[in-house]
This record gives C-alpha cells, structure tokens and sequence, in this order.
C-alpha cells in the first residue's frame, strides 16, 4: 500500500487550525505550507508517473510544474499554474527566516493546495 498524499493536505489543515502551542504559531503556519505543497505535489507527480511520463532526477519540481503548465487541458495548465505559485510559497517558508509567515498566508496557500486537489480530482488523478 503506497501513502496517500492527500493526508499531508489533511495534516496542513490541522496544523493551522489544531495548534496545541500558540507559541509555535508560525512554525505550525510555515509546516503546514510546506505540507501543502508536498502533498499536491506529489499527487501530481504521481498522475505523470502513471501515464509513463518520465520524470528526471533532476529539477524534478521544476519539471512536474512546466510539464502542467505546458498543458493544452485548461485544468491541467491551471494546476501548473497554482503548483507554481505555492511553491513560491513553499520556498518562503522553508527558507526564508525573515519573512513573517502568519495565518492568513498559511491559509491562502492551503486555499491553493485545495484548489489544485479539485483539479487534479476532475482530471482523474486522485
């Protein structure tokens, strides 16, 4: 049995909404944006794998994204489109420690991560 990449949108969720800790507010915020990506990302990756695309080794992020992006099915050049943009907000908040990360950020790119499952979904890939 593979893992469900959806659960890790399920957790981004929690880590939102279920903190425990408010004194770990932004770093549940910044879990739960990298979570989201992750979890729309490898579903999407998942979909290319099972139509026999071939994926690289390397600039695998990249490639997944332009591959979508490059779609001629509106559904799929929009999920490019989104994946790309909350990967941006993934790098922030990964990375970048001078960027204040706060719930509204972290909900809008939960917002994204929903959107692309709704996507990924009404092209049959999950």
């Amino acid at each position: 049995m593979s893992f469900d990449w959806r659960l890790y949108i399920k957790l981004a969720d929690e880590l939102i909404n279920l903190q425990r800790d408010k004194s770990l507010a932004e770093s549940y915020w910044r879990s739960a944006i990298s979570r989201a990506y992750y979890g729309v990302f490898c579903l999407s990756r998942n979909f290319l794998l099972s139509k026999r695309i071939t994926i690289p080794r390397k600039n695998v992020h990249w490639f997944v994204i332009d591959r979508y992006k490059r779609s001629f099915d509106q559904n799929k050049k929009k999920i490019g489109i989104e994946l790309d943009r909350l990967k941006k907000d993934r790098i922030d908040a990964d990375y970048k420690d001078r960027i204040s990360i706060n719930k509204n950020y972290a909900l809008r790119s939960y917002g994204r991560s929903e959107r692309i499952l709704q996507l990924l979904q009404n092209i049959g890939a999950v």
